[in-house]
């Protein structure tokens, strides 16, 4: 497996763009990974390190997981007028990490692997003011 550059040649700018994002989220927050996929499963960018393989296969797997919570989550609506959207699904490991799926912009979704020791609100707060570059609107949910 070679490891991913998303800052090589052969990737489109957005790509990069995307990838340069996810490297800043992985240093603020002290993640182990960061991934971005797109809304049907496609790998859009990776911390720098990560490997090819494995980002696309979490891309899918994340944007997947998402899904479902998403249509799960309409079984018991929380308010009366209906069920709401899934913004994060936060999954603990039995180590105590997490990895952390988000919807960060219109058609963007992160996976955060954080590590044992990593503060949840705080990543959480992080992948909401990262949404700003994606979606200005989105992150109007860090400010509460």
């Amino acid at each position: 497996m070679s490891d991913v550059r998303f800052t090589s040649a052969g990737l489109l700018p957005q790509q990069n763009r995307h990838s340069e994002m996810a490297q800043k989220l992985l240093e603020v927050t002290g993640a182990v990974a960061v991934i971005l996929s797109s809304q049907d499963g496609l790998l859009v960018g990776a911390h720098q390190g990560t490997e090819r393989e494995d980002a696309e296969k979490m891309a899918a797997l994340g944007t997947s997981l998402l899904a479902a919570s998403s249509k799960a989550a309409v079984f018991y609506p929380a308010t009366e007028g209906g069920a709401s959207g899934v913004r994060q699904l936060n999954l603990e490991r039995e180590d105590g990490s997490f990895v952390i799926l988000a919807k960060v912009g219109p058609g963007v979704t992160v996976a955060l692997f954080t590590g044992a020791r990593t503060d949840l609100s705080s990543a959480a707060y992080e992948i909401a003011k990262f949404a700003q570059w994606f979606a200005p609107g989105v992150a109007d949910r860090a400010e509460a």
